[in-house]
């Protein structure tokens, strides 16, 4: 029994003088560091030594609380009569941008690298159509609503009266001048015959246009904001005396 006491304890005698070698080792490593490469690379590596060692199941905490700034979309139109739209902006790259149509959420995606995004094949509703965006970042900050963005989708064509002169009239004299009369809805565009005509505030305009002899084509286009068109043709004829 004593003699196995006796080997236990210089066993246990040898791993204590291993270990004191090994502490004194650690300390002589940790002071050259110190005085080598500085504590802030020193505290890295340790940090480093650290993350590596660590449980590969365990989950980062959050550090990531600022909110990417909101997104800004713009429109190509503010009025269209076309039911397929699309809308381009820029946002926080890397950020999902969650896009909303009259209140309502309608597409998301993932914005590039360059910061700059498009949404193809937006359906319109007939109307006034109001997009708002926001951005969320892949901390899950959560940014303010954009501001809004108006289109008018819209398939009515414009109301067009001619009022003067009449289909087929006839004008006779030396030198004659006709003054093209009408009414459109408030807004519109009216040409006559490719010249831009100037349209009040209730829609009403007005052209004094010279005739050729012979028969005079008049052609009179009025557009809205959306881009649909009403057309009106008739003929004067002007008999020189």
């Amino acid at each position: 029994m004593i003699r196995q006491s006796s080997r236990m304890q210089r066993l246990e005698e040898k791993r204590n003088v291993k270990r004191a070698v090994w502490f004194t080792l650690g300390t002589l490593v940790l002071v050259a560091g110190l005085a080598t490469l500085g504590f802030n690379l020193l505290a890295r590596l340790f940090v480093f030594w650290g993350s590596i060692r660590s449980p590969s199941g365990t989950t980062s905490e959050k550090t990531d609380y600022i909110p990417p700034s909101p997104p800004q979309i713009v429109v190509p139109f503010e009025s269209t009569n076309s039911a397929i739209f699309y809308i381009k902006g820029i946002a926080e790259p890397g950020a999902t941008v969650y896009l909303s149509q009259n209140d309502s959420e309608v597409k998301s995606l993932k914005v590039p690298d360059e910061g700059i995004f498009e949404f193809e094949e937006i359906t319109l509703t007939e109307g006034a159509n109001l997009f708002t965006s926001v951005a969320v970042d892949d901390a899950g900050n959560r940014s303010q609503v954009s501001g809004k963005v108006a289109v008018n989708f819209s398939t009515k064509v414009p109301t067009l009266e001619i009022s003067s002169p009449n289909d087929r009239q006839t004008y006779t004299g030396k030198e004659v001048k006709v003054t093209v009369k009408g009414k459109t809805d408030p807004g519109n565009h009216v040409v006559v015959n490719d010249r831009v005509v100037i349209v009040g505030s209730d829609g009403s305009f007005s052209l004094q246009l010279g005739l050729s002899s012979g028969e005079n084509p008049l052609i009179v286009v009025a557009t809205n904001s959306a881009g649909n068109q009403t057309k009106k043709e008739l003929i004067v004829t002007f008999n020189p005396s």
